[in-house]
Formats: C-alpha cells, sequence, structure tokens
C-alpha cells in the first residue's frame, strides 16, 4: 500500500494544482481551504509550522494518517507548501465526484 501512497498523492496534487493555476487570478483572493499531507514520522508541531511558513494556519488534524485541513489566502500556498521539507504536499480542497 505504501508503494502507491506517493503516486496516487502526487497525481490528485498535480492535477488539483493545474486547476488552481488555470482559476487563479492575479489579484488577492479569498482563503481558502487546502489538503495538506505531512511527510511520514512529522510531529504536528513540525507540520504546523511548515504550514506556517507556506502562508496558511491549520484547521485540524488527522493524526493517525498525516494529513491537516489549511486555510490560506496565499494564491501560492500549493506550490510554497510543496517546498516544504516536513510536508509532501498541498491541494485545494474540494469535492472530486460525487455518488449517484
Amino acid at each position: 500500500m505504501r508503494s502507491m501512497r506517493r503516486p496516487v498523492i502526487a497525481g490528485v496534487l498535480a492535477a488539483s494544482a493545474f486547476a488552481v493555476l488555470q482559476t487563479t487570478s492575479s489579484g488577492s483572493q479569498p482563503a481558502r481551504d487546502y489538503v495538506v499531507v505531512y511527510e511520514r514520522g512529522v510531529s504536528a508541531a513540525k507540520g504546523q509550522d511548515a504550514v506556517k511558513d507556506a502562508g496558511g494556519k491549520v484547521v485540524s488534524v488527522n493524526k493517525a494518517i498525516g494529513v491537516a485541513t489549511v486555510r490560506s489566502a496565499n494564491k501560492h500556498f500549493a506550490t510554497d507548501a510543496a517546498h516544504e521539507r516536513a510536508l509532501i504536499g498541498a491541494a485545494p480542497n474540494q469535492p472530486i465526484g460525487h455518488s449517484p
């Protein structure tokens, strides 16, 4: 299962980042929610510091799987988060489908 985690997460993050780039205007944007994946073994405190460095604020954390919900008005948050060593990446928190 671990071997599939990174490629799947990377694919979701890449698709979401592309969608953000297509819809982001040059002006300021309102704060939006992101899903952020912590690197394996990163503490909640170090993850929160990395999120803050990227321009976000942690809203909630699922420690069991190393994922946080984050709010940021930084239009480059996903890119900035990807450069943080404590984080795998970030993607806008939005529905990706629906059930019939």
